[in-house]
């Protein structure tokens, strides 16, 4: 017995038959209460799948920015124009990569009680080096948002006005203001 019990252990299950065993023991002991008292016992219905998106990991104290849920990317049609004429709010870029012809954008920035609005915009200036270069930037307009907790916000931009020209497989390289490196774009 105590050699089956040390191979259990080893294997991290003896933990689980204790919590097994234990409510057993405990749902024994209601059902026994139960029908001395002559109280009849309770059926809950067990789903035939388990989702374990149903479970709610969102304690009492959590405000409703801090849910945790998913949200939905900002979409932005992207555009080419002066990008030099037009002044953003504050914030920072967390992370941007290219997926097929939609750049994604993750930036966060102070706020959360206002909408805020996005604007990507091309330079019309192409550099003549092998790819060529485009310079892009990112406008952001909080609308006077005068709350102080740190949003992340996704933003996906369709870059396709971006591409060297309209022709499948043109290469080109974007350089998004505010972000170290170079994100190169193939148009598909």
């Amino acid at each position: 017995m105590v050699l089956y019990l040390s191979v259990l252990q080893q294997k991290g299950t003896m933990r689980f038959f204790l919590i097994i065993g234990l409510a057993a023991l405990l749902i024994g002991c209601a059902n026994e209460k139960d029908l001395i008292t002559g109280t009849p016992p309770v059926v809950t219905e067990i789903p035939d799948t388990f989702d374990a998106t149903d479970i709610s990991t969102e304690s009492a104290t959590e405000g409703p920015e801090d849910n945790r849920k998913p949200q939905r990317p900002y979409q932005v049609q992207g555009m080419i124009g002066d990008a030099s004429s037009k002044e953003s709010d504050a914030y920072d870029i967390l992370s941007a990569r290219i997926v097929g012809n939609k750049l994604f954008i993750e930036i966060s920035y102070s706020g959360g009680c206002a909408h805020h609005r996005y604007e990507c915009i091309g330079s019309k200036a192409i550099s003549k080096s092998l790819p060529p270069q485009r310079s892009i930037k990112l406008i952001h307009k909080n609308d006077n948002d005068s709350c102080e907790s740190i949003v992340k916000q996704t933003i996906e931009v369709d870059i396709q006005p971006f591409a060297l020209s309209q022709a499948r497989r043109s290469e080109i390289v974007l350089l998004l203001e505010g972000f170290n490196g170079q994100l190169n774009y193939i148009n598909i």
